[in-house]
């Protein structure tokens, strides 16, 4: 069997969406929604977050609190030791997809090179959207990989990070689905992300905290925290522009506060690249405290400024 299929050429290939380094959980989801038919940017509204985990800022990665079955009628349940035969039969029906806990260099497609953050315990989800009861191969998709194609199971048994089953979701579409008015959907996705901001508050105090640890670390500790840190922030910052891209095509805002929002959404932005700078400048200034408070001091303002806009948009609704 040829394990693998050129996404190039791969009829699914259209519908692939990878949005780079951290971003397995979304690129997977969105590639579903496209599989399905769907526009993935109504998932995005709902995803506005911050993480701090293993010493690295996320956003995203938590489809604990996206309810897919408000944006798009599909349900999903939690599964923590499910069997491969099992995910087989799922995978099988043609309503039901699977996504799976992985850990990326067990998989025999992954790049070695795309391994980077599997050392700070971070697992990764492939998409299973069918199986090949002739082969014995469940059909997946990995975005981030660049993967199409039939997997043999007994490639995939070494492949669980969690003993002889997997962490999973299992993702149903109903058949019947009324999909919300604009205004139902932007005053519902707006207190969402507004709570999630308060909620963010312990991803940036951890960070805090982190940064005034590293003020006694060693050269290597810090240097390896800031390259870590940069290029998760770039998906950070990739994650607010999918979120602000389906408020402002989706007819949910006024043309009033499409205006007054994208500049402050695109100052958010700029703030956070300037974060990524000021990383970029302590690499080789990691004995100037002074650069360690400035980027202190530039975290503060960016909870301070995502706080106020989202803020504003969970209670002043749609015009």
């Amino acid at each position: 069997m040829r394990l693998s299929a050129d996404l190039g050429r791969s009829p699914i290939s259209a519908s692939v969406m990878n949005f780079g380094a951290m971003t397995c959980t979304e690129s997977c989801v969105a590639t579903l929604l496209n599989l399905m038919g769907c526009d993935y940017r109504y998932f995005f509204l709902d995803y506005w977050n911050l993480f701090y985990e293993a010493g690295v800022l996320l956003a995203g990665r938590n489809l604990d609190s996206v309810d897919l079955d408000f944006l798009y009628g599909i349900g999903k349940e939690r599964r923590t030791e499910l069997k491969l035969e099992e995910c087989a039969r799922l995978a099988a029906d043609p309503a039901c997809s699977v996504l799976l806990l992985t850990r990326a260099s067990k998989l025999p497609f992954f790049p070695k090179k795309l391994l980077a953050f599997e050392e700070n315990g971070f697992d990764h989800y492939v998409l299973v959207h069918g199986y090949d009861s002739s082969e014995q191969a469940l059909m997946a998709v990995d975005p981030i990989a660049g993967f199409s194609g039939a997997v043999p199971l007994d490639e995939l048994r070494d492949a669980s990070p969690y003993g002889t089953g997997f962490r999973a979701w299992i993702l149903t579409r109903k058949p019947y689905f009324r999909p919300p008015a604009p205004a139902e959907l932007f005053s519902y996705v707006g207190i969402r992300n507004y709570r999630r901001s308060v909620l963010s508050q312990r991803a940036y105090r951890a960070v805090l905290d982190d940064l005034d640890r590293l003020a006694g670390s060693s050269s290597a500790e810090q240097a390896r925290w800031i390259e870590q840190n940069n290029i998760a922030i770039t998906s950070v910052v990739k994650n607010r522009r999918l979120v602000w891209r389906g408020f402002a095509e989706l007819d949910l805002l006024s043309d009033g506060q499409k205006i007054r929002w994208d500049k402050a959404v695109q100052s958010v932005i700029a703030e956070w690249t300037r974060l990524n700078l000021l990383l970029l400048k302590w690499t080789h200034a990691q004995r100037d405290d002074a650069m360690r408070l400035s980027i202190r001091d530039k975290l503060k303002g960016i909870e301070a400024s995502e706080k106020r806009l989202l803020f504003a948009m969970a209670t002043e609704g749609r015009r």
